[in-house]
């Protein structure tokens, strides 16, 4: 076995299995490379692993997809697109989470409108999708099993990001609470006369939080908490190549 003590053998093992339980359970074929992206962001995102545990589960695949390359099998996991995770780095204009608790508690989740704000600005943070892209998910392609969302962005090139637990089960009540107009509608989030919301009207609906809250010190826009979401994977581990796609 390569010279590899019989722990390390067993670490390896049990981090393959973990993976195909992975994609097992996403339904997703294992061997293809943008499956062990999906599994990293999963183990950041959700799991909450740490640099180390994710390096080591890097290394596992590696180690097996080398395998698989010299049993004459193509290999699955490239290495070199995939880099170590890396130590946080600063990103401008962005809220803390301390900050990001503090606008939720300002909204009275008893008010239809408030709390569909409540959720916009928990959304924004939780998912880190672009306005546009926010502003064109249907409830349909968010899994509440799972908490797994296919998201078509540029180029309609389709990604999987991952609801963390505490969004997703917010989000069950939010479902539950507006299931008819988000069903009518096809969209999660709507307007004062229950229509779509533009990406304009949640620009809006931002703008005019922070004027009534007297936020002066950084400007609430979609963008920042896109910003918010990037600090916040980097200062849990994940690579910045990654979070910057």
């Amino acid at each position: 076995a390569n010279g590899y003590s019989e722990k390390t053998i067993e670490s390896y093992i049990s981090d393959l299995v973990g993976y195909f339980q992975f994609t097992t359970s996403f339904e997703i074929d294992p061997f293809q490379m943008d499956s062990a992206y999906h599994f990293f962001s999963y183990l950041s995102s959700i799991k909450k692993n740490n640099e180390a545990t994710i390096e080591r589960k890097r290394a596992s695949l590696i180690c097996y997809s080398n395998f698989l390359e010299k049993k004459d099998q193509k290999g699955f996991f490239n290495k070199n697109k995939i880099k170590a995770p890396k130590k946080q780095k600063n990103i401008p204009n962005h809220f803390s989470h301390k900050e990001i608790m503090s606008f939720l508690e300002k909204l009275n989740c008893n008010d239809d409108l408030e709390y569909r704000n409540f959720f916009l600005i928990l959304f924004f943070y939780s998912t880190g999708l672009r306005l546009s892209e926010a502003m064109n998910l249907s409830p349909y392609q968010v899994n509440q099993k799972t908490g797994l969302i296919r998201v078509k962005g540029k180029g309609s090139k389709e990604r999987v990001i991952y609801l963390p637990k505490e969004t997703l089960d917010e989000y069950k009540k939010y479902f539950e609470r507006f299931q008819i107009i988000l069903i009518k509608n096809d969209r999660i989030f709507f307007n004062f006369q229950k229509k779509p919301l533009t990406p304009r009207g949640a620009e809006f609906i931002l703008e005019q939080f922070m004027k009534k809250n007297n936020i002066h010190q950084k400007k609430i826009h979609p963008h920042a908490f896109r910003h918010s979401f990037a600090t916040g994977l980097l200062e849990k581990g994940a690579d910045i190549r990654k979070v910057a796609e």
